[in-house]
Parts: structure tokens; C-alpha cells; sequence
């Protein structure tokens, strides 16, 4: 008898920075039998790129960072996170298993703008 696992995938509501940046899921949740495979993807809207990551989110736990990416592919485990073009990330899961099913998070790396004042006095 096949389990059937259920992904939920979401980004922190304060991903947005003055409106710029922006991340999204193209599904909110997706669900598989075990063994199967299943790839989440991920769009973000960054003026300038500094690293995406994904997290994974137990229920009840905090999330833990599964890989940091500036370009191209990351294994982490039997996991495959890509960074693709056009503004989009995948993570691909061969072969889910019950350890699987959690909270998937994507998140950009928030770009913090330092604007110094600098009152001249005559």
C-alpha cells in the first residue's frame, strides 16, 4: 500500500524589499505517492541576484537550510536544486520517501541598500 505525501511550499511574506524583490511558487502544495519523483519550482524577482536559497520545514521545527546557490546545481543528499534561467530555481526529488514530506521555502537573499547622509555645514 502506497503512502501518500504531501509538499507544501511557500516563501516568507517579507521576501518583498520596497516592492522590488519578489518570490513565488508556481504551487502551493503537490502531493505524491511514495517512490515517486516530484520537481517544485520557484520564480523570483531580484534587482540585483546575491543567492537564492531552499529551506526544508518539519512540522513543528524551525527551517533548516538545505543549499545556498549562485548559479548552476547543488546536491544536497539524493536532492538536485537547480538555479535555471528566466529567473527560476528547481528542486527535484527522486524517489520521495516519508522523511520527504515537509515545507519547502525559497527564498532570495534580501539586497540591503545603505544610503548614507552626509550634511555638509557651512
Amino acid at each position: 500500500h502506497m503512502k501518500e505525501l504531501t509538499f507544501l511550499f511557500h516563501h516568507p511574506q517579507d521576501a518583498s524589499v520596497e516592492g522590488q524583490d519578489s518570490v513565488s511558487h508556481q504551487d502551493k502544495s503537490l502531493s505524491a505517492d511514495e517512490g515517486e519523483s516530484i520537481t517544485i519550482t520557484c520564480s523570483y524577482k531580484v534587482s540585483a541576484f546575491r543567492g537564492l536559497k531552499w529551506f526544508i520545514q518539519k512540522p513543528e521545527d524551525k527551517p533548516v537550510e538545505l543549499a545556498t546557490l549562485f548559479s548552476g546545481t547543488s546536491n544536497v543528499g539524493k536532492i538536485v536544486i537547480k538555479l535555471l534561467q528566466d529567473s527560476k530555481s528547481s528542486l527535484y526529488i527522486p524517489s520521495t520517501s516519508v522523511s520527504d514530506s515537509a515545507s519547502y521555502i525559497c527564498a532570495v537573499e534580501a539586497q540591503c541598500e545603505e544610503r548614507s547622509i552626509t550634511q555638509y555645514n557651512n
